[in-house]
């Protein structure tokens, strides 16, 4: 033995269960397969997977290319343009009042 100088411990290999006291986490293989709207593209279903370039739009849809991103940007958008004149013709419209009177008498037509 020599003075000053320290002996080192030997590299010991951890365990599964040393690994996952060490924060590291483990998968289920089912948890590692892709979210069913990640594996074809939105607009043209071409299938997209692992190596394949991947765009997301709305974090709900997929797409194998930026023109396909780019025509369901350019629907969702034609789309809303529509619902917002639509409601906005059906707020200028006055309201059909009910013809029938509060007396509660009725009123034959000729």
């Amino acid at each position: 033995m020599t003075l000053g100088k320290r002996q080192r411990r030997a590299a010991m290999k951890r365990t599964t269960q040393q690994r996952q006291a060490a924060g590291a986490v483990i998968l289920p293989p089912a948890a590692l397969e892709a979210a069913e709207f990640l594996r074809a593209c939105g607009i043209c279903k071409r299938n997209l997977g692992p190596g394949i370039d991947t765009f997301i739009y709305r974090g709900d849809a997929a797409f194998c290319s930026l023109e396909c991103r780019e025509k369901q940007i350019k629907m969702d958008a034609l789309k809303e343009k529509c619902v917002q004149m639509l409601r906005k013709s059906n707020a200028s419209k006055p309201k059909a009042r009910s013809k029938a009177s509060g007396s509660g008498k009725t009123v034959a037509a000729a």
